[in-house]
């Protein structure tokens, strides 16, 4: 099995990272089939607190939450990537999580990894990707990941809504307390079909030509975290 578009799976873990982890399971704890492909249908889920996603007591009690999409909005895309070097967040998506971080707001991310299905990505390297985006940008409430082919016919992918769906549920929220950022129309619609806001920004590719307009979508990124409402009772944790 090739170990990712690049030829070079890391071996372990990024350089400096802390040993406080994520626990990690599907929204259910298990993984239901699709009649007849024997692969598993649903999203992949890693919380911040290890017991959030089994137990709804050990859950933290959230009043709304804003969720990016990651390839294009809060990083660099590089498709089908395992590797954390190549890791590379766009310009203001750390202030951007700072500021809604400040409103008192869960922070998510909603992500496509096709790689899964087509056999150039593992589980572990979706993990060690995770864990890096983590070290550069700061701790995430939920991570959401739709590891499916668009034959294997889950509810995930967008503009499906089952992503955004699983997110909400992980985090024990509402979609009318939640909003989407993401670069792709796709996001969008996804964000909409499960009820919750919709906000969107510019997208970076690692194109040099997307590169060069990096500026514009960070001033983008700001604008959109701006947007994005805060839910009715004010905005923080209760």
């Amino acid at each position: 099995m090739p170990e990712g578009v690049f030829g070079r799976g890391p071996p372990g873990k990024p350089p400096g990272m802390n040993g406080t982890e994520w626990s990690v399971c599907d929204i259910r704890g298990r993984s239901a089939g699709r009649r007849g492909s024997g692969r598993a249908t649903e999203p992949w889920l890693w919380a911040g607190d290890r017991l959030a996603l089994t137990d709804p007591s050990h859950r933290p009690q959230y009043r709304g939450a804003v969720l990016f999409t990651c390839g294009g909005t809060l990083i660099v895309d590089v498709p089908y990537n395992g590797d954390p070097g190549w890791i590379r967040p766009v310009p203001g998506a750390a202030a951007a999580l700072a500021a809604v971080r400040g409103r008192g707001l869960a922070v998510g991310v909603l992500t496509q990894e096709p790689g899964v299905a087509r056999y150039l990505l593992t589980r572990d390297q979706v993990d060690l990707v995770r864990r890096r985006c983590q070290q550069l940008l700061g701790p995430f409430d939920v991570w959401a990941v739709c590891p499916h082919a668009p034959a294997d016919g889950c509810l995930c992918r967008r503009p499906a809504p089952g992503l955004v769906a699983a997110a909400c549920r992980g985090l024990g929220l509402a979609a009318d307390r939640v909003t989407v950022i993401g670069s792709d129309p796709r996001d969008l619609a996804a964000a909409r079909a499960a009820g919750a806001s919709a906000v969107r920004t510019a997208g970076v590719c690692a194109e040099p030509e997307a590169l060069r307009a990096t500026a514009l979508a960070a001033a983008d990124l700001a604008v959109a975290t701006d947007r994005a409402p805060s839910p009715a009772g004010g905005p923080g944790r209760r």
